[in-house]
Parts: structure tokens; C-alpha cells; sequence
């Protein structure tokens, strides 16, 4: 709405015919300028905020506030990949405004725009001038990560390992310190210096603070591990690689236990590794029928899941999973909780006959009835009004209804009705309490279908397959963005279930010839979804056949992703993925591919259940 609003008092106040080149807007006080840009520049429509911020340039040239309108042109330029332009701002801050505020925040942009640009020499030039001139900003050791990425970017990996060593020594016992390090992993990653990765790897796992996902360039346990494996197996090094990849633990979230398991299975279907996978297979099934035997539940079930992480055999993947239930029969924490699923509502036709002027309904009635008519998408709602415990089916007279199992009815009747979020949020509160590597085969679907629901099958079906998109991977994206809330928006104006901004959705209806497209025509599922599988179409003809580098973009921008690829020297995601520069665009590839893992294993290619 506010957006809507300062739209409306600049149709009244600009300056020139609609749709000129350089349409401007009349004087207006100060205050008012700065917040109209502010708004649209927060909703990403920076051709409009950059007229009011050019406004209080032209018209108040002596205010305070001139230096960071400058700045924010320039960054506008930025995030429209217009880096000529921005430069230009950037520099007018430093040369005219060196003292002020936003004087840092140019200079660390102006390095960044320069390595956009691929101007190395300067951007690092830049990235020294901001160490000198601005030793106590926050996160001191980030312009020195950024040379070494500049010039791991650029190739230039000596300078870059030179970089390494004095951003270590300075940063010493420090966060700083341990990026430094996994930022010469990611270099000797990319030369394929599969040694110098393994030494990498082991020195950092000696570290307390990683940066985990909170942290850009940070890096887990997890990560390292595989990274060691995955350059052990380079080497050849193959029983060392398996108890490598074993030690991570494969689950429903874990990006890197799963990664590992593909490339276990892939060792066990090589010809020159096989022998050793079926010998490591056997062993460990041998072990696990033993601890389970003599009521080491506990120790069997690990080493019947590691067993299962090596088998492609169905048969022998059977047994195995035999091996599993009867270590879970015995482990309470992997029996799951029992639920009934109650009748609520009425049973039989209603032969009363409605009184005229009688009392209006209570949510609960008009929720039986809803009921009892299948309109569970209408009645789910009516019964949350109120929850109360329902009146018991015959058969459960006797009992007492348990508010678990109203609570799982409710979520049930809510995936039957399309409510797909309501499911989710009851599913997410089960499967917490569920240890994160119990088998999914293994769980009753009824209790996976909660945590990982195929809502919009119609729109997923006729949308994905015109444009080569697997329906599964918009169900993934989905569940991250919205949790298939068709109304979300989020604090940055991103709407519907793909949580598409303004600037891009107006890009897609542009594409899709819909000249009748309102922003809100988003919390319509049928037209996010078309929206989500047009946008990720256009993702994977740059990015084919690599859903890892899609979901960075659609996070991070494509323009970053394929920086990052590039930096990576490798199309490979097991060497790309650790170069993914925001810490919540690698977490949120964690995310996405956790959950079109599980929806691959849910589902086929038409979305039939398996």
C-alpha cells in the first residue's frame, strides 16, 4: 500500500509526458523526496527512487543528506548491473564527500563495482585504500577476503595464497583467520590440489567458529568433511573416501550426508571401485545383524544405515532395511508417535428442517457441515476458529479424543482441502522431535505426506512440462519461499507462494505477454507457479542440468552464481557449491535440494506417487 501510494502522488507530480526517457519530479521538500526514494528503492524500483534522490542533489545541495542520495544512486546502479553508472556516484561520494558517512560504504562498493567489471588492479587498490583508511569498521577481515576472492576470481591464485598468509597472520585465533583458510581450500579446490584440500580440510576442522552458514565464506563440519572425501577419492585413496563420506550423517536436511551417499553409490557402480563398496556393504550388514542380536539397538542401526548408503541392489537394499525397523522397534526414539484420524463432523444426511429466524450457526456447525460435504478447504478454517475437542465418532464413544489426534486430523483434512501450509506447520512440529536420519521409507507416508505435500498438482502439471522444468524442483522452491502460503509476503514486498519481487515478476508477465498483470495477480498459486516455472526455465538455459546452481540464483542472482562457477573452475556443483558467496544463498541450496531430494523419492517426473 505504500508502495501504491507514493506511485500515485508521483503520477501527480511528475514532470514531462508519460513514459519519457528521464521523466522528473517536481520540487518537494526534502523529507519527502528522500522518503519516496526510500520506499522505492526498498521495493526495487530504482529507476524511480533515483529521481527523488537526484531531487534533493539538484534542489538542496548544501543538506547533510546529499552524500548517502548520491551513494544510493549509485548503489541502485549496482543492483541494476549498470556498474559504469555506479561508479560514477561512488566516486563522486569519495571525492566530494570523504568525510561523510557514507564515504566507507562507496569505497567498499567501488571495489566490489571494479571487480565486477573485471578491473582487478583497481579493485584491489580499492579494497587496500578502505583497509587503510577504515581499520575499525565492522568485520575488519572482510576487505581482505575480498582481495584474496578478486584474485582467486581472476586466477591470479599465487597472489591470492600470498593474500591468504597475510590476512591469516593478521586475523590470528580469529574468525578471520579460519576463512582465510577455507578460502585457500576453495583455491587449491579449484587447481584440483587434492593433497594441499585434504591438509586444508584437517587443519580446519581444529577450529571452534567456522562461520557455519552465518557468515560469508564461512564453511561447517559437514562441508569439510566432504570436501576432504571428495579429495581423497580424487586421489584414489577409496577406503579412506568411505569411512570419509560414512562420517557425515545422511537425513532429510542434510545437503552434504545426501551428496555423499550419491557419490558412494556412484563408487559402488564403477568397475574399479566396486569390489571395495560390496566388501565395506557386507561388513557392515554383518555388524549390524550382530549388535541388533545381542540388544545393541542403537550401535546396528548406524551401521545398517551406513550399509543401506552403499547398496543400489534392491534386494540386498531390502534386507537392509529389514535390519533398520528391527533397530528402530527397539529405539524409542524412532517410534513414531500413533495417530487416529477422527471423524469430525457429521456422519448422515441432515433431515431436520432448518428453523427461519433461527440463531446463526457456530464455527463449529458450519464446520461439521463442511465437512460432511468435502469442503475441507472451507471447513478446515471454520473449525480453527474455535478447536474444540469434536464429537467422537461411534467407534470411539468410549475414549477419550486426544487433542494430538484432533490436531492431526485437522492437518490432514487441511492437505485434503489444498491447505498445504496448514499441513506443513503441523508436520514441521512432528518430525522435530524425529531423529533427522530416520529412513523415510520407513515412516507411514500419511506422516511424510504432512512434512512434504504436493498441493497445485493441476498448475505444477500444466505449467513445468512446456518449459523442460521438473514440476518437483517448483515444489521445492516453494516449500522454502512460502511453505505453499499462497498469501505470503515478506518484508521486502516478495509475494505469493515463489515470493517473486516486483522488478522481476513485472520482467516475467513482460515475457508472458500478460498486459493486464498486477502485482497481486501473484497470490494466485496458478500464476506464481507459472510465474516460478518461466523464471526457472529461463535459470536452467543458463545454468543446464545444474538445479544447485538454479536455486543459487534464484536466491543470490544469476549474475553472482555464475561468478561463483566461474571462480570454481568447474561446471561440477561438489566444487562449486563451497564458492557460494552469501551465506544464506548456500543455505538456502542446502534447503531447496534437501527438499527436491525427498520429493524425487516421493514422486516421479509426472508427479504419480511412487
Amino acid at each position: 500500500f505504500t508502495l501504491a501510494g507514493v506511485r500515485g502522488l508521483d503520477a501527480i507530480d511528475v514532470i514531462g509526458t508519460e513514459g519519457a526517457a528521464q521523466p522528473r519530479v517536481a520540487q518537494l521538500p526534502e523529507a519527502e523526496h528522500l522518503l519516496r526514494a526510500s520506499v522505492y528503492q526498498f521495493n526495487r524500483d530504482f529507476d524511480a527512487a533515483r529521481r527523488h534522490y537526484l531531487a534533493v542533489v539538484e534542489h538542496y545541495p548544501q543538506s547533510a543528506t546529499v552524500a548517502n542520495a548520491l551513494y544510493q544512486t549509485g548503489r541502485g546502479f549496482y543492483l541494476q548491473l549498470k556498474y559504469d553508472e555506479a561508479l560514477k556516484y561512488f566516486q563522486r561520494v569519495l571525492e566530494q564527500f570523504p568525510d561523510s558517512l557514507s564515504a566507507r560504504d562507496a569505497l567498499s562498493f567501488t571495489a566490489g563495482t571494479y571487480n565486477r567489471l573485471k578491473r582487478t588492479d583497481e579493485a584491489v587498490a580499492a579494497y587496500r585504500r578502505f583497509i587503510e583508511r577504515f581499520p575499525d569498521a565492522p568485520n575488519p577481515e572482510r576487505p581482505f577476503l575480498n582481495i584474496v576472492d578478486a584474485l582467486h576470481e581472476a586466477g591470479r591464485h599465487k597472489e591470492a595464497l600470498d593474500w591468504v598468509q597475510q590476512t591469516r597472520t593478521r586475523f590470528k585465533g580469529q574468525i578471520g583467520d579460519a576463512l582465510a583458510l577455507f578460502a585457500q581450500a576453495r583455491i587449491h579446490l579449484a587447481q584440483g590440489a587434492w593433497q594441499e584440500v585434504v591438509s586444508d580440510a584437517n587443519e580446519l576442522r581444529s577450529r571452534q567458529d567456522l562461520g557455519g552458514t552465518r557468515v560469508a565464506g564461512g564453511t561447517t563440519p559437514q562441508e569439510l568433511s566432504f570436501l576432504r572425501g571428495y579429495a581423497l577419492e580424487q586421489l584414489g585413496r577409496t577406503n579412506e573416501t568411505i569411512s570419509e563420506y560414512l562420517s557425515i550423517p545422511d537425513g532429510r536436511n542434510e545437503y552434504y550426508g545426501k551428496r555423499s551417499t550419491e557419490r558412494l553409490l556412484a563408487l559402488g557402480s564403477d568397475a574399479r571401485t566396486r569390489s571395495l563398496i560390496e566388501t565395506r556393504a557386507n561388513a557392515l550388514r554383518a555388524s549390524a545383524e550382530n549388535a541388533i542380536n545381542s540388544g545393541q539397538a542403537e550401535q546396528g542401526r548406524r551401521l545398517a544405515q551406513d550399509g543401506l548408503r552403499l547398496i543400489n541392489d534392491a534386494t540386498r537394499r531390502y534386507e537392509m532395511l529389514g535390519l533398520v525397523r528391527r533397530a528402530y522397534q527397539a529405539l524409542p526414539a524412532f517410534n513414531l508417535p500413533p495417530f487416529s484420524l477422527l471423524t469430525l463432523g457429521r456422519k448422515e444426511v441432515n433431515t431436520t428442517k432448518a428453523q427461519a429466524g433461527g440463531m446463526e450457526p457456530s464455527h463449529q456447525a458450519l464446520a461439521e457441515e463442511l465437512f460432511f460435504l468435502g469442503l475441507y478447504d472451507e471447513g478446515v478454517p471454520e473449525f480453527a476458529a474455535t478447536k474444540p475437542v469434536p464429537r467422537a465418532s461411534q467407534e470411539r464413544t468410549a475414549a477419550v479424543t486426544s487433542q494430538s489426534d484432533v490436531d492431526y486430523t485437522l492437518a490432514s483434512y487441511s492437505l485434503r482441502g489444498g491447505l498445504a501450509n496448514r499441513a506443513v506447520r503441523f508436520g514441521e512440529q512432528l518430525w522435530k522431535n524425529i531423529p533427522a536420519d530416520y529412513v523415510l521409507e520407513l515412516a507411514p507416508r500419511e506422516l511424510v505426506d504432512l512434512l512434504y505435500p504436493l498441493p497445485y498438482r493441476e498448475s505444477l502439471l500444466t505449467h513445468t512440462p512446456p518449459r523442460a522444468v521438473d514440476p518437483r524442483f517448483v515444489l521445492s522452491i516453494a516449500r522454502q519461499e512460502s511453505r505453499f502460503q499462497p498469501d505470503a509476503k515478506s518484508v521486502a514486498a516478495a509475494r505469493g507462494l515463489m515470493q517473486f519481487i516486483s522488478e522481476t515478476a513485472t520482467d516475467i508477465a513482460r515475457q508472458l505477454a500478460l498486459s493486464d498483470f498486477t502485482q497481486d495477480n501473484l497470490y494466485n498459486p496458478d500464476t506464481a507457479i507459472l510465474f516460478g516455472s518461466q523464471y526457472l526455465a529461463n535459470l536452467f538455459k543458463q545454468f543446464p542440468a545444474q538445479p544447485q546452481a538454479v536455486a543459487a540464483s534464484y536466491n543470490g542472482g544469476p549474475e553472482n552464481v555464475a561468478r561463483w562457477i566461474g571462480r570454481s573452475r568447474s561446471s561440477e556443483s561438489d566444487r562449486y557449491v563451497p564458492e557460494l558467496g552469501f551465506s544464506q544463498t548456500k543455505d538456502y541450496v542446502f534447503k531447496v535440494m534437501t527438499n527436491f531430494w525427498v520429493y524425487q523419492q516421493l514422486y516421479d517426473e509426472k508427479l504419480e506417487r511412487k
